[in-house]
């Protein structure tokens, strides 16, 4: 097995402003500034580097304000902001085959979704976090029916998605997978059902590699912050995956495995405390109350596995404290035991 790229977005070492042609990368980008080279940490078997076009399509680094833990990239949605691979002098762009096997690939990404519009059927036009060029594989954010969802794309033959939800304005470890002859998602310590696909298409190989846009429609531009990702030519399990995710888990400040989103009974004391953190951004310490014809905060959808907000009665209670969402409530909550 083999790491293939590393990259880390949350000091400056790495993030570059200026490309050089020697392949001596120079420059740290402002606090919004265009990044012009996300440089790789040296630990991968693969001496590459992602490199943006530049100008108003260079992603940016957001050191302040951010709700995640470290500075991370910002793709802005407001144009094709993307990042292709490529050597470290920029004369040869990378493509697929030399990250990814067909037949074994795991892939890692911290990421904070800030907006997610996107409401493809097709998976390949979906906006993507990572796509390959062919339009054989991506890693891709979209609205499913209401539901904001990661999905885990691969073509062998036909197209199949494994996915999971995923939620706006709070940091996520994503950790999609390929045996051969599964996909797998994880997203927080919650594990998706794996799905039946077989090797990626042989076309795949050849194709280019991209962050933040789509493989065959430019203008689904990803509208997110990554802080850092990795790339194995290998299916990670066991203590090997484990212990990658629990590092990712600790430098971006995510608490995997307390998601309490099977497991919550359909009826709760009053005044069982929980810290509830809603798709606004807005976090609260809030006591449970069953939602009634009267009112209430809460109601537990055990077909979703999920809890319904009851935005007026929290706002009758704590007043503009919290924050209802643009396109009105009630919504979805991540809720965390504490």
């Amino acid at each position: 097995m083999a790491l293939t790229i590393h990259c880390y977005a949350g000091d400056a070492d790495k993030v570059f402003s200026t490309y050089n042609a020697s392949g001596v990368h120079t420059g740290t980008p402002a606090n919004d500034g265009a990044i012009a080279v996300w440089d790789d940490e040296g630990d991968g078997g693969v001496d590459v580097a992602w490199m943006s076009p530049g100008g108003s399509f260079s992603p940016q680094w957001r050191i302040t304000p951010t709700t995640m833990a470290h500075p991370s990239i910002l793709f802005a949605g407001d144009t094709s902001r993307r990042f292709s691979l490529w050597n470290q002098t920029g004369t040869v762009q990378k493509n697929w085959g030399n990250l990814l096997s067909a037949s074994a690939k795991t892939i890692i990404f911290a990421i904070q979704p800030w907006q997610i519009t996107n409401t493809w059927v097709n998976a390949w036009q979906r906006d993507a976090i990572f796509a390959e060029d062919g339009a054989w594989s991506n890693l891709h954010l979209w609205s499913d029916s209401g539901t904001t969802k990661v999905g885990f794309y691969n073509f062998s033959g036909a197209a199949q998605v494994v996915a999971l939800p995923i939620t706006i304005n709070v940091p996520s470890v994503v950790c999609a997978r390929h045996d051969g002859t599964s996909i797998y998602l994880n997203v927080n310590g919650v594990e998706a059902t794996p799905v039946t696909s077989g090797a990626t298409n042989a076309s795949a190989g050849g194709g280019i590699i991209q962050l933040g846009i789509t493989s065959t429609d430019a203008t689904t531009r990803l509208k997110a912050f990554i802080g850092e990702s990795e790339f194995w030519n290998s299916f990670l399990s066991g203590s090997t995956l484990t212990t990658i995710l629990n590092r990712y888990n600790s430098t971006w400040g995510i608490t995997s495995g307390l998601v309490k989103k099977f497991s919550i009974p359909t009826t709760l004391a009053d005044g069982t405390v929980f810290n509830l953190t809603v798709f606004s951004g807005s976090t609260e310490i809030i006591s449970y109350q069953p939602v009634t014809a009267s009112g209430g905060f809460f109601k537990y959808e055990s077909s979703l596995g999920t809890l319904g907000v009851n935005y007026a009665a929290l706002l009758t209670k704590w007043g503009s404290s919290i924050n209802d969402p643009a396109y009105g409530g009630p919504c979805w909550a991540t809720v965390i035991e504490e």
